[in-house]
């Protein structure tokens, strides 16, 4: 065999490895083999001011291609608009998304699985009893026995980068760490309460 077809041959197994390696794994989701997905289930509001409305790629990251919008709607607690989504995964900052309709249900505006930038999703801090005087606790890792970030007010607005479970992994001003599920709330008006 001449150099050549050696060096010819090595160049198709090498293809063919890195496209095996790279190819989707065939689940519903069609992330690739090589990206790890945290599960999860948290419900978020798009806050992305873009009025072209949020993109919603094919995969975790720039590099996959857009394929839907979710449009444009501010976000109006009080007069009950905006767009909801429920976030079913995490990788990175990139959020996987099942939905998106507006405040109760009242229109669909994306049907199905996509992928978006987290920080463009957001929920509120929640705590029973006063509002006032409540505050939050932010953990350093997704678990109730985890070390304390710091507080926060109820009723904050808080950035989601990420997802385990029921918790959302969240920043803001200038503090980022963990909500338990009973610290979240999307849709404080009507069921946080």
């Amino acid at each position: 065999m001449s150099a050549g077809t050696c060096v010819r041959a090595l160049l198709l197994m090498l293809c063919f490895g890195l496209l095996f390696l790279s190819a989707p794994t065939g689940h519903s989701r069609g992330i690739q083999s090589v990206v790890a997905v945290n599960q999860c289930k948290v419900a978020a509001y798009v806050i992305d001011p873009d009025p072209e409305g949020l993109n919603v790629r094919s995969g975790p990251g720039k590099q996959f291609p857009v394929f839907a919008k979710v449009p444009h709607r501010d976000v109006d607690l009080v007069n009950k608009t905006g767009v909801w989504v429920d976030i079913i995964g995490s990788t990175g900052q990139w959020l996987e998304i099942q939905d998106g309709e507006t405040w109760g249900g009242g229109e669909t505006l994306f049907k199905g699985l996509g992928w978006v930038y987290g920080p463009l999703l957001a929920t509120q801090t929640f705590a029973r009893g006063d509002i006032e005087k409540a505050v939050v606790k932010v953990f350093r890792a997704p678990n109730p026995a985890a070390a304390l970030a710091g507080k926060l007010s109820a009723g904050t607005q808080v950035k989601i980068t990420g997802c385990k479970g029921s918790w959302a992994q969240i920043e803001t001003k200038g503090m980022a760490g963990w909500l338990d599920r009973e610290s979240q709330c999307a849709y404080l008006i009507t069921t946080c309460g």
